[in-house]
C-alpha cells in the first residue's frame, strides 16, 4: 500500500476521536437546516484533497464535513443518511454505513434545535431550549406561579387595613414593575420565574371586585355588577389571542400586557375610596361626602350632606348592637360537622372545576394545529356561559345547575376519545370548547353557592380553605398536562372522569335557593345538612 494512502486511512480513523473536531461534527449533526453557502464553502476547501501533498488534519475535517453536505444534497434520494434523528428529536445517530470515519454507529444528544416559527416567534421554550430533558421545567415554572395566589391573602388583609384604593395602588406598582422587569432582564428561566412570581402575588381582580360591589346597594345591582365583571374578564381573555398574534415574541408580549396598566394610575383621581370601608373605619364625614358626590350623578336626586351624615350615624349606632357576638376561627369551623361536610364537598367542586377550567387553554396547543384558534374558541364561550348562568340559578336553584354543568363538561371531555378517530381535530377542539363553556357556568354557580352556604362569621374561613386547596392542586395540573406527550387527550380523559364523579357527589349538598344568608353557625346548620335527604330533594326537584 502506498504510504500516502496508508497515512490517509489512519487519519480518517483517528480524526473523529479528536475532542475539538468531535464537537465540530456534533454541532453540524444537530442542525436541522443547511444552505448553499455552507456547501460551497466546503467544496472550495475540498479542492485541497486533490493536491499532490500529504493530507493535513484540516483536510480530514473537510472530508467529514463533505459527508454531511453529501447527505443534505441527497436527502430525498435512496442514499442512506449520514445521521438519523430520533423520533423525539432529542438525539441523533451517526450512520457508519455512510460516514466511514467512525468505527460504529454513535448516538449523541442534541444541544441545539431549529424551531417552527409558523405561529409564534421567540418563546420561553425556544429562548432557553426548554425541550427534551428540560421540557418539564416550563411546567414546573407554571406550577410554581400557581403558588402566588397563596401569598395574595396578604393583600386581602391589606385592603381591609389601609383601604381599597391604597391597596389597589400598591398592587398596581408591583404588578407593573416586576412584569416589565420580567420582559427585559431575565437571562435564564429561573430569573423569569422569580420576577413573575413577585408580580403574580398581587390580587387586583379581588380588590376591584370588592371595591365595585361596595358602591352598589341591593342584590339585583350586585348580581349585575358580578355579571358585568365576568363579561369583561371573558372579553379580555379573547383579546389575549389578538395580542399574542401581534406580539409574537415572549418579551414583547410580556411588556405589552403589563405596561398599559400604568393608565390605571388615573384611578387616584377618577374613583373615590369605598364609602362602606370608610364607614367601617368610623370615618363618617368622608363616607358622607362620597355618598353625596355619587348622588349628584343622578340629577333628580337631592342629597344633603348633613342628612346623609346623620343617617350614617344612626346606622352605625344600630349595627353595633346587631353584630354577631361569636367570631369563628378555623378550629371552631372544623369542629362543626355540618359546616365541615359542606366545606369538603364545595371545596371538591371548586378544585375540580378550577383545574379543568385552567387546564383547557394549556392543553389546547396539543389538540389543534392552529395555536390561535385553539386558544380563541374555548375562551370565546365564557360570555354566553355567564349569561346562561344568570338565568338558570334563579329558576332551578344552585345544586342542580352545578351538578348538571359539571356532568356536561365531563361528558364533552370524555367524548373527545371516540371522536378523535372519526371527527378529526376540529371535533376535538369544539368539544374542548363546549367543556370550557359548561365548566365556566359551573364555576360561577360554585362560587355563588359557597358564599351562601357559610355563615357570616365563618364565610372568610370557608372560602379561604377552598381557595388554598385550589391553589395547591394547581401544582399538579401542569404535570397532568405534561402527560399529553404520551397521548394528547390523556389530560382531558382524566379530568373528565374526575369531573363526572364530582357531579354526582354535589347532589348531596343542600340547596341554598330562596334562603337568606346565614349570619350565625346555628342559622347555617338550620338550612340543611349534607346527606341522603338533600340528595332526594335535589333529584326530586321539579
Amino acid at each position: 500500500m502506498d504510504s500516502r494512502k496508508f497515512l490517509t486511512l489512519q487519519l480518517e480513523n483517528r480524526v473523529y476521536q479528536n475532542s475539538r473536531l468531535r464537537r465540530t461534527v456534533d454541532l453540524l449533526g444537530q442542525s436541522a437546516h443547511w444552505d448553499g453557502r455552507l456547501t460551497g464553502m466546503v467544496d472550495l476547501l475540498g479542492w485541497s484533497t486533490h493536491w499532490d501533498v500529504p493530507l493535513s488534519m484540516a483536510d480530514r475535517v473537510v472530508m467529514i464535513l463533505k459527508s454531511f453536505v453529501f447527505f443534505v444534497r441527497h436527502s430525498n434520494s435512496s442514499i442512506p443518511p449520514a445521521y438519523i434523528i430520533s423520533e423525539d428529536q432529542c438525539s441523533y445517530t451517526i450512520n457508519r454505513s455512510v460516514n466511514h470515519t467512525v468505527a460504529e454507529n454513535v448516538t449523541l444528544r442534541c444541544t441545539k434545535w431549529s424551531f417552527s416559527r409558523q405561529y409564534l416567534g421567540e418563546t420561553l421554550v425556544t429562548k432557553f431550549d426548554l425541550v427534551c430533558d428540560r421540557a418539564l421545567e416550563i411546567r414546573s415554572v407554571i406550577s410554581l406561579l400557581n403558588l402566588c395566589t397563596l401569598f395574595a391573602i396578604f393583600y386581602s388583609f391589606l385592603q381591609d387595613k389601609i383601604g381599597r384604593k391604597r391597596a389597589f395602588l400598591v398592587n398596581l406598582f408591583f404588578h407593573v414593575v416586576f412584569n416589565v422587569a420580567a420582559s427585559i432582564f431575565p437571562r435564564n428561566i429561573m430569573q423569569f420565574a422569580s420576577l413573575k412570581f413577585i408580580a403574580g402575588v398581587t390580587c387586583m381582580w379581588e380588590i376591584c371586585f370588592c371595591w365595585a360591589l361596595e358602591f352598589v346597594g341591593g342584590p339585583k345591582q350586585r348580581t349585575l355588577v358580578t355579571t358585568l365583571m365576568s363579561i369583561v374578564y371573558g372579553l379580555a381573555n379573547m383579546f389575549v389571542a389578538l395580542v399574542a398574534w401581534l406580539c409574537q415574541d415572549w418579551d414583547v408580549f410580556t411588556f405589552c400586557t403589563a405596561a398599559p396598566f400604568v393608565l390605571l394610575i388615573s384611578f387616584i383621581w377618577l374613583v373615590p375610596e369605598s364609602p362602606r370601608w370608610l364607614f367601617s373605619q368610623n370615618r363618617v364625614d368622608e363616607a358622607a361626602e362620597i355618598v353625596c358626590s355619587l348622588g349628584r350623578w343622578k340629577k333628580s336626586s337631592k342629597v344633603d350632606i348633613v342628612t346623609v351624615k346623620q343617617l350614617l350615624l344612626d346606622i352605625n349606632s344600630h349595627s353595633s348592637s346587631d353584630q354577631p357576638s361569636d367570631q369563628m376561627t378555623i378550629g371552631q369551623f372544623l369542629r362543626s360537622k355540618n359546616l365541615l361536610y359542606k366545606n369538603l364537598l364545595i371545596t371538591l367542586a371548586s378544585v375540580i372545576a378550577n383545574q379543568l377550567y385552567g387546564m383547557i387553554p394549556y392543553d389546547s396547543e396539543h389538540i389543534f394545529s392552529n395555536f390561535y384558534v385553539a386558544y380563541l374558541l374555548p375562551t370565546s364561550v365564557e360570555l354566553p356561559a355567564v349569561i346562561l348562568n344568570l338565568f338558570l340559578v334563579n329558576k332551578l336553584g344552585r345544586t342542580l345547575p352545578l351538578s348538571g354543568f359539571l356532568f356536561l363538561s365531563a361528558f364533552c371531555c370524555l367524548a373527545t376519545w371516540p371522536l378523535e378517530y372519526t371527527g378529526g381535530e376540529w371535533s376535538t377542539v369544539v368539544l374542548a370548547s363546549m367543556a370550557r363553556f359548561f365548566i365556566s357556568a359551573g364555576l360561577a354557580v360554585q362560587e355563588q353557592m359557597a358564599e351562601e352556604l357559610y355563615p357570616t362569621v365563618g364565610r372568610g374561613v370557608g372560602t379561604g380553605i377552598s381557595y388554598i386547596a385550589s391553589s395547591l392542586t394547581g401544582l399538579a395540573s401542569q404535570f397532568l398536562i405534561y402527560s399529553s406527550i404520551q397521548w394528547k387527550l390523556l389530560p382531558l380523559i382524566i379530568m373528565g372522569c374526575l369531573t363526572m364523579a364530582t357531579s354526582f357527589v354535589c347532589l348531596f349538598l343542600p340547596d341554598t335557593f330562596g334562603k337568606p344568608l346565614p349570619d350565625s353557625v346555628q342559622s347555617a346548620e338550620a338550612q340543611g345538612a349534607v346527606g341522603c335527604k338533600a340528595f332526594k330533594e335535589n333529584v326530586s326537584y321539579t
